[in-house]
């Protein structure tokens, strides 16, 4: 095979490479374990052809492919509807190749799914069974997505459209949605956003809870609590938004924003070319809720310095 290719002189192209690295695979796969051949055309294992790439199969796959006349390379008898299955040459009729290589060297870093949730966007206010829509790619293959909310799975799914409902029996609050996707090679990619279950609030007595507040329409911990927005932090777990920033000077918790969202006393400090900010104690975003020592607006300079100083901790985490 390696002196068709390049005997020809002609220029190798994508599927060239894609046979020669196959073939490579398969011959050095022989070296380890003795590994056998196979009929799955997606193993580099077998001599059937395939148009993508071939990869180590995890599944026990019928040994075969190589037969001529009826007969195996070790003069077993073949069978199946084309005679191109028989047993392997380590006993059974199956292998694992994907095993076999993982038993030898462990398990590579891989390339993990990539994994985006186009509906609910993070922040939505949403009801009980809200759909959930993802979409997973992965330079090989997706085997299978999972849908979790705070932690519970709720589906799985091995082929799209990966669409998804929340559980009817959500109680109102902030609930964490996570996406999780995997290939062949248990590579996994991830996805999350939080929303809101609850009727949308306009101001904080629209909320059941005293001690909550209404940010863009949601009821969140207040000022009062533990955790609340604007209680001083020292990380993510400190915060019952699970959102701990800093200026560099102070932290406080903070909660996800778009200028006017937030509630007496704070500003949303949104950084250049960004829609979305974080709840800022006293900072005045011109929408008439900051206030305090810190509430008077200075200059573009100032306003810049502000927005690139607000960092978040980490990726914030849903209240449960």
């Amino acid at each position: 095979d390696f002196a068709k290719v390049w005997g020809s002189g002609a220029t190798c192209g994508t599927g060239c490479v894609e046979d020669i690295c196959s073939t490579a695979a398969q011959e050095i796969g022989h070296t380890w374990n003795r590994l056998d051949h196979v009929i799955d055309n997606k193993d580099p294992m077998t001599y059937f052809s395939f148009a993508g790439r071939k990869y180590y199969q995890n599944s026990p796959t019928q040994c075969g492919s190589d037969c001529v006349n009826g007969v195996s390379p070790f003069n077993q008898t073949c069978t199946g509807t084309n005679k191109q299955e028989h047993d392997c040459i380590c006993g059974g009729a199956t292998q694992n190749s994907h095993n076999v290589v993982m038993s030898l060297f462990g398990a590579g870093p891989g390339n993990p799914p990539v994994v985006t949730i186009s509906s609910p966007k993070q922040g939505d206010n949403v009801q009980p069974g809200f759909p959930v829509v993802a979409d997973a790619v992965d330079n090989y293959m997706v085997s299978n997505v999972e849908v979790r909310i705070d932690g519970e799975l709720v589906g799985t799914l091995t082929k799209g459209p990966f669409v998804f409902n929340a559980p009817a029996t959500l109680a109102d609050g902030t609930h964490r949605v996570e996406v999780t996707a995997y290939d062949p090679h248990n590579s996994v990619g991830k996805a999350m956003v939080d929303v809101y279950i609850g009727a949308p609030c306009e101001k904080p007595s629209d909320c059941s809870q005293d001690t909550d507040t209404c940010v863009g329409g949601r009821c969140v911990p207040g000022a009062g609590v533990q955790g609340g927005l604007g209680q001083p932090c020292t990380g993510n777990t400190d915060c019952a938004s699970g959102q701990c920033a800093t200026d560099g000077t102070a932290m406080y918790c903070v909660e996800q924003c778009a200028v006017g969202d937030c509630p007496d006393g704070f500003g949303c400090t949104v950084d250049e070319g960004a829609t979305m900010g974080v709840c800022w104690p006293g900072f005045d975003d011109g929408s008439g809720g900051g206030c305090g020592c810190e509430s008077s607006r200075g200059g573009p300079v100032s306003m810049m310095l502000l927005f690139g100083w607000v960092v978040l901790v980490s990726r914030r985490r849903g209240r449960r």
